[in-house]
């Protein structure tokens, strides 16, 4: 494919199953590119700084970057699994605390993820903890988690705090969406003083990472659902669960399939919509086709799609995802998907969504795969 050299050496080089010509395509791009730091300052943007860390010392390419490199590097996948950590400790004490009284709980896209399918938790960034519960279950959810030290808040930027969110806001979000309004609270991040403000690792809140008083601080996220979308019906979103385990706890996660239509359609929407240029959620497809080849239901995922207008979404990032990792799609299963075929909803289609990821246009055709 016609991709830039720091768009091939970041797509590539955060890629969960690296091959040795994935390898190759990024030495080649390291060897390229004049500014590596402005490579990791696009990486860090697009929330794969730290598997891109893994990757190039597992493959030994980190001898292409300075010292001071390096060590952004090392703090960024170091930063990732204190993230992680904190949101371990979120979710055991919320099951602690209410975890016996729960009708279900179902954990949902990276926080399973990263239990389940990736060869190593530093190869995927976590920003938030996503959790499915039942709507008579909010209370006491909500309850315990103000209770362990989380608000439902807002960063006041002129006291440099998280302060709460009026009641009247909340009320209003959590009437109109199928979610709750976040659960926030700050957890400190040591390992990236000094560098948080840096060229490379500004202050965002798309990363989540701000400096306050010349620390690193990260703010961290807990979203309650009782759905994940009005559009959807309740039953086909329960139904689709699988057995998941997070260390000692047992809980429920998503199918292979329902969680490749969950977010091939959230990246979708999100790219084409929102202009969003995060990665990960393009690794998480590629994980799960991996992962679960032998277990996805290809016909259910066809028949969902039928239902609900997937086929645009499905189309496009199943076919690129086969494109760019090549992974595992049926040939068979993309033509059914084939936005423009008979009988197929074309409500949503936007055409391909990876040239809107990227910024630029100069891609391919699409094809079928063989």
């Amino acid at each position: 494919m016609n991709l830039s050299l720091e768009d091939q050496t970041l797509i590539f080089g955060s890629c969960p199953h690296l091959s040795e010509s994935g390898r190759r395509r990024i030495e080649h791009g390291l060897n390229m590119i004049e500014c590596r730091k402005g490579l990791l300052e696009i990486a860090y943007s697009r929330g794969v700084i730290a598997p891109l860390a893994c990757n190039l010392e597992q493959s030994g390419l980190d001898r292409l970057f300075s010292l001071d490199e390096r060590h952004i590097l090392s703090a960024a996948r170091q930063a990732a699994v204190a993230v992680q950590d904190a949101l371990h400790a979120v979710f055991q004490e919320l099951m602690d605390r209410v975890g016996c009284y729960l009708r279900d709980v179902m954990v949902l896209k990276g926080f399973d993820l990263i239990h389940s399918a990736y060869p190593r938790a530093d190869l995927r960034e976590l920003r938030d903890l996503d959790i499915l519960v039942h709507r008579e279950d909010i209370g006491l959810v909500r309850r315990a988690l103000l209770d362990a030290g989380l608000m439902q808040g807002v960063f006041d930027r002129n006291e440099q705090r998280l302060v709460p969110a009026p009641r009247s806001e909340i009320e209003r979000i959590e009437q109109a969406h199928y979610e709750c309004f976040p659960f926030r609270k700050f957890v400190r991040i040591p390992c990236l003083d000094g560098l948080v403000g840096s060229y490379v690792l500004r202050p965002n809140p798309a990363t989540c990472i701000y400096l306050i008083n010349n620390e690193a601080w990260y703010l961290l996220e807990v979203d309650i659902h009782h759905h994940i979308s009005p559009d959807i019906n309740l039953e086909d979103v329960w139904n689709a669960q699988r057995p998941l385990s997070i260390n000692s706890l047992h809980v429920k996660g998503q199918t292979p399939e329902a969680m490749l239509w969950f977010i091939a359609t959230r990246l979708y929407h999100e790219a084409m919509l929102m202009g969003n240029q995060r990665l990960p959620n393009l690794h998480d497809i590629t994980v799960i086709l991996h992962r679960w080849v032998r277990e996805i239901d290809w016909s259910m995922l066809v028949q969902i799609s039928s239902r609900y207008h997937f086929h645009p979404s499905l189309y496009y990032v199943l076919m690129r995802v086969s494109q760019l990792f090549d992974a595992p799609v049926p040939g068979d299963v993309l033509k059914q998907l084939f936005p423009v075929a008979a009988g197929v909803s074309r409500l949503h289609d936007w055409g391909d969504f990876l040239p809107k990821m990227l910024g630029y246009c100069d891609l391919p055709e699409i094809t079928f795969a063989e």
